[in-house]
């Protein structure tokens, strides 16, 4: 209701639906989507009642989403990774944690996303339970009842980031993982963040994550998954905050904010062991950005704002901007205009590799409307 106050459903869900169809959605059969939904209401009976409601309040407005596409769409990052998806749909996602001199954590984040509509569907969230604020989010993902970026106060802050495969997963192997109740990645942070650990279904077994910086790595690490991704996770305090590199079945490396040695964690879409494409520099430009500024002025909510709304960093597909702290609880998030430099950029030796002069969408540092 509050999204449909404000813009059309053409402008909003409509069109955001309509892409994912074309890229993913529309190559699923029936059976498929009577596999998801009765998944969701085998494993999951409290996010699948809030599935109900959301797929309610669609009609009452006069619009079809059934519960089966809502099932779908909870799976979307695990379907995604599958033969059935489009390889060339943009999947892009920036994180960055500083710590300044005296161990305090700053964690920004860009999602990137394609249509612009997402942008129009991006709300900030609070999740209570027993009439207590258990974390706040910022996403668009949200119509799952699960999120990809989030922070708990006192605990820590989360992002989701894609990884990519060598080669596409089979569908069958990840529908069977759906099917046996493997945690879809939107379910992750909301089971890790919600302080009573009494969810129905599979997460009932799962390690219970505890109320430490080390509980939660070790929940992170161990939650079995249909498909890899990466986790940015930061703390209170330095020295925790870490990337994990995650598969399906094993954590394939992590890295560390190391204090002693340096004050940035910067990751994108590709291993860390790799270099960043030739095509795609946002990480290095990131890194060498903050580096320019300096620890004193990096290492603040500006600093990383100031980087992560730079171009490549920020481009043409993001969607929204989150800086946020599990220190302080707090949760900025920013719905981002598109940006494509009109010329070659001269960022103080950090230019990125490629720009495009299609559009002379903006230039510099683009801010943003906050939500």
């Amino acid at each position: 209701d509050l999204v449909l106050t404000h813009h059309t459903f053409g402008e909003s869900f409509g069109a955001v639906f309509a892409e994912h169809n074309n890229t993913l959605f529309s190559d699923l059969t029936p059976d498929h989507y009577n596999e998801l939904a009765n998944s969701m209401r085998k494993y999951y009976p409290e996010q699948s009642d809030e599935l109900e409601g959301i797929s309610q309040s669609f009609r009452t407005a006069g619009y079809i989403v059934t519960f089966e596409y809502l099932s779908a769409w909870v799976y979307f990052h695990e379907l995604a990774h599958t033969e059935l998806a489009d390889p060339t749909f943009s999947r892009e996602c920036t994180g960055i944690v500083t710590q300044d001199r005296y161990g305090n954590l700053v964690h920004g984040r860009n999602m990137d996303q394609v249509p612009q509509a997402a942008r129009n569907i991006t709300l900030h969230l609070t999740f209570e339970k027993y009439q207590a604020v258990q974390f706040e989010a910022v996403d668009w993902y949200w119509f799952t009842t699960g999120v990809v970026t989030a922070v708990k106060r006192n605990l820590v802050s989360v992002q989701e980031n894609w990884r990519f495969v060598a080669s596409p997963l089979s569908s069958v192997d990840v529908l069977s993982k759906i099917s046996s109740g493997t945690v879809p990645q939107v379910f992750v942070f909301r089971t890790l963040l919600l302080s009573t650990m009494d969810a129905s279904g599979p997460l009932r077994n799962a390690s219970n994550p505890g109320q430490s910086f080390t509980d939660a790595i070790d929940f992170l690490k161990a939650i079995p998954l249909a498909a890899p991704y990466y986790v940015i996770v930061a703390g209170k305090r330095s020295p925790d905050a870490a990337i994990i590199t995650r598969s399906a079945e094993a954590v394939d490396d992590i890295t560390w904010l190391d204090s002693a040695s340096d004050w940035l964690l910067v990751q994108t879409n590709y291993d860390r062991n790799q270099p960043d494409p030739a095509s795609d520099d946002r990480r290095t430009v990131a890194e060498c950005l903050l580096r320019q500024l300096g620890q004193v002025k990096g290492a603040t909510n500006l600093g990383v704002y100031a980087v992560i709304s730079s171009f490549p960093v920020h481009n043409v597909n993001t969607a929204y901007t989150a800086i946020m702290s599990a220190g302080t609880g707090e949760l900025h998030g920013f719905v981002r205009q598109p940006m494509v430099p009109a010329g070659p950029m001269t960022n103080a030796g950090c230019e990125p590799a490629e720009y495009s002069n299609e559009t002379g969408l903006g230039r510099g540092i683009s801010f943003g409307r906050r939500v």
